[in-house]
């Protein structure tokens, strides 16, 4: 299944803390981690873990590394892609 920037960004910023968002990046994609500065802020922070997993081709892992760490949220997230899912099938089906 493909997700949009928006979305992935969005649930970071919904399911995890300043600190669940460090740790994440810091225990699993050190490179990216090593790449920050003082002076980015959390927004330039996601977009550049973002990016990566997109380009890496990794964002199905970096999704389960999000859900393990906040399900609740995980499960908004996924229901919210289902119903978007869902509209797109019915928008294309009433063609």
């Amino acid at each position: 299944m493909g997700y949009e920037t928006g979305d992935i960004k969005s649930l970071i910023r919904d399911a995890l803390s300043d600190d669940d968002f460090q740790n994440l990046v810091q225990d699993n994609y050190s490179k990216i981690y090593n790449g920050f500065t003082t002076g980015q802020g959390r927004e330039e922070r996601t977009s550049a873990i973002v990016e990566h997993v997109e380009k890496q081709h990794e964002i199905d892992n970096f999704l389960l590394l999000i859900k393990a760490i906040n399900p609740r949220a995980f499960k908004i997230f996924e229901d919210r892609q289902i119903q978007k899912r869902l509209i797109e099938i019915s928008n294309f089906i009433d063609l």
